[in-house]
This record gives C-alpha cells, structure tokens and sequence, in this order.
C-alpha cells in the first residue's frame, strides 16, 4: 500500500512484498528458536541441539541473535551457507544494565511473532535452549 499526493502521482514500492502463497510448504518442519544472547559459548549447545532436532525432522531453522562469541557465529555461518538455517540479528537501541530477564522480555516476542509468520513452512516449531544451557552449568 502506499499513498500519492494525488490521483495521477507516481506510485512509489517502498516495501517489496513477498508472496508467502505455495500450494505446498517449503518445509515441512521447521524451528523458531528463541533469542541467544550472552557471551558464553554455546556452539556445542547449539551443534547438539539442530543434529538432534534434524534426526527427528526438523529441515529448516529461525535463529534470532543479540549477541554471540566469535566460533558460535562461525557454526552459524556454516548452517546459512548449506541453506538450512536463517538468522536474524537483533539490536536494542537504548543500552541499559544488562539483565536477562529485561533483554528476554524485550526481545522473545519477536521471535514468537517471527515464528508464526513463518507461512512458508508446514509446522513451526518454537523453543530455546535457556534449559540445555542451565542443565550444562548445573552441578548435578
């Protein structure tokens, strides 16, 4: 949609649509994965966590990024290249006292949305890795 000045003005495209519209999905299953952020390592994690997920189905992943160690993004890069994951990088535009629980409230919902806009999929699955990180670091 866009708005002319008058009824013979020049039609502008300021946004190029996308048609979403396939008789049959591009993927069948795909996975939204939540925010990552934090400068921990988690390439081990995030390895673990699509070669698993891809034994049971999953073909195509969402993976939205505030901030990342320098290998993590390299495994990142490597899962783009073979067309198989799609990555989203998030900024916050008034820095603040970090607190995970602010930067998870601000940015989550983005994913959630991000996720189910995803038209081109059969199924999109949603989830984190904030347990397995958790479970890693846990003394028990």
């Amino acid at each position: 949609m866009t708005v002319t000045k008058d009824a013979q003005g020049a039609i502008e495209q300021p946004v190029q649509l996308t048609d979403r519209r396939h008789d049959t999905p591009i993927h069948y299953l795909s996975l939204c994965l939540s925010p990552i952020y934090g400068s921990e390592r988690k390439y081990l994690v995030l390895v673990e966590l699509f070669e698993h997920l891809k034994l049971q189905g999953v073909e195509y992943f969402y993976i939205y990024v505030r901030e990342l160690d320098d290998y993590s993004q390299m495994l990142l890069e490597d899962y783009i290249r073979e067309g198989q994951a799609e990555v989203t990088s998030l900024s916050i535009r008034h820095e603040f006292i970090f607190c995970p629980q602010i930067v998870a409230a601000t940015v989550r919902p983005i994913s959630l949305y991000g996720a189910l806009m995803q038209a081109r999929n059969g199924y999109t699955r949603n989830q984190g890795i904030s347990g397995l990180l958790a479970q890693e670091s846990s003394p028990f």
